[in-house]
């Protein structure tokens, strides 16, 4: 609906949180790449739903 939320987590939020502006920003703007701040350049599809590429979580007690 128009909406896409942005948020970082964990101690190193305000770092997550400036990336994943700048992808979202990429995403909105048509763009295929985000730059990150250290200059990285990701697929914004990485973290998408059908493009998703990121390492599988575990619950370790």
């Amino acid at each position: 609906m128009n909406l896409i939320v942005a948020t970082g987590s964990s101690g190193s939020g305000i770092m997550k949180g400036d990336s994943a502006g700048r992808i979202v920003a990429s995403l909105v703007e048509g763009k295929s790449i985000a730059r990150l701040f250290n200059g990285i350049e990701i697929p914004v599809e990485y973290l998408g739903v059908k493009g998703r590429n990121v390492e599988k979580e575990e619950l370790v007690i």
